[in-house]
Formats: C-alpha cells, structure tokens, sequence
C-alpha cells in the first residue's frame, strides 16, 4: 500500500505503526521494489508511474530506512521477492 500513498502519508503511517507497536515489537511490509533494489531493472522501474500510479515516483526513492529511524524504529532485514520486498523494523525496548 506505501506506493498508493504521498510520501506525507508513508511518514505518517510509520509514525502511527510505531506508536501502537510494543516495544520490542515487530513490523513488517511487503510492496514493490525500488531504485538500486534489482540494478537491472532501475532503468524501467518508473515507466510504472504511468499506468495510473501517481505516487510511484516519488515511492521509487522512498528511504525506508530514514523514515524507520525517523518513526523511532530500528530497520532490520530486507528480502526480495520478484518484484516485490519486505521489510522488517523493530521498537526498540
């Protein structure tokens, strides 16, 4: 769902995850894969915006790991799947 959204919206959405997670508690989200994620790909990632995906771009070259650490969460691993990733960030205790 984070490529639906306005980047504002991811943050805030993070920000609301890790106040109700307890601590020591885990997240995890799966979506698309983004810039650098598979190389081979970058180059045709962002064709996707235009198939009705006005929040793609900017998702694209979201910093996960950033806005973990800005929501007060500790990012933790990230698995590709195809197209897709998850990624994992803890509460700290």
């Amino acid at each position: 769902m984070f490529h639906e959204m306005p980047e504002h919206a991811r943050n805030d959405a993070l920000r609301e995850m890790a106040r109700v997670l307890r601590p020591g508690g885990l997240l995890v989200i799966t979506d698309s894969m983004q810039w650098g994620d598979r190389p081979h790909r970058d180059n045709n990632i962002g064709a996707f915006s235009g198939f009705n995906e006005p929040h793609y771009g900017s998702y694209i070259a979201f910093d996960f790991g950033a806005a973990f650490e800005a929501a007060g969460l500790v990012p933790g691993l990230k698995q590709l799947q195809s197209a897709s990733k998850t990624l994992s960030a803890t509460k700290p205790l």
